[in-house]
């Protein structure tokens, strides 16, 4: 039935599968973890479900990013935390904020631009 609707409309591609990919994908987007949705889809073994999940190039660089801003800022809470009551001198203090985010590089023109790992600005 659903193929025949999927003709009918001139989507040819659609399916019911369809639908179990961009669900699938969309937990994944989500963060949910690998094990979790393969719980949820039925599959006893994970390569079956990385079967289904689509996620692209973008989706990719964004996870890296969220994930090397989390560590950048818990780098500078760490190396900015006071030690045993001893607080942080001002002038170190003030040189850990600039201290760069690991997917900045310089330009030629010696301007910061940030490149995540898979090369987006």
């Amino acid at each position: 039935m659903v193929r025949r609707i999927a003709l009918e409309a001139g989507v040819p591609r659609f399916s019911t599968h369809t639908t179990r990919h961009l669900c699938l994908t969309d937990l994944a987007r989500m963060g949910w973890e690998l094990h979790a949705i393969a719980t949820f889809a039925g599959h006893r073994n994970t390569d079956s479900t990385l079967q289904y999940i689509r996620l692209s190039g973008r989706d990719l660089a964004d996870k890296l990013a969220r994930g090397m801003e989390h560590i950048h800022a818990w780098r500078i809470q760490a190396l900015t935390s006071p030690v045993d009551g001893q607080e942080i001198p001002h002038d170190l203090h003030d040189q850990l904020h600039v201290i760069p985010h690991p997917c900045d590089h310089a330009s030629p023109g010696g301007r910061r631009i940030r490149r995540c790992a898979l090369g987006r600005p």
